[in-house]
């Protein structure tokens, strides 16, 4: 099983987009993911992967930081992933 798919979880009966981490740094950090969106207008034909969220609860003691956004956008990658091999035609794409 993937390792990111541990760090996280999907909160019951909220937004498909809501999620909780799991992972011990941040644990219990619950964010809404909004739009997803893939940039690949670099000249070094590498893609980027950008991303909107919300924070909806944060622990006292815990700092998000730029950590936090990487591990966030593993997670996106597996949700992203997943929703590929298992549900397809849930994804819309535009141009």
């Amino acid at each position: 099983m993937n390792k990111t798919r541990n760090k996280y979880r999907k909160i019951e009966g909220a937004d498909e987009g809501d999620i909780r981490i799991l992972d011990e740094k941040y644990k219990n950090v619950a964010v809404s993911i909004g739009k997803i969106r893939i940039d690949d207008s670099s000249k070094d034909d590498k893609a980027t992967l950008k991303y909107d969220y919300d924070v909806l609860e944060v622990p006292e003691n815990i700092e998000l930081d730029e950590d936090f956004d990487n591990l966030l956008g593993d997670i996106i990658v597996d949700i992203l992933e997943s929703k590929l091999e298992n549900d397809p035609e849930s994804l819309r794409f535009n141009e």
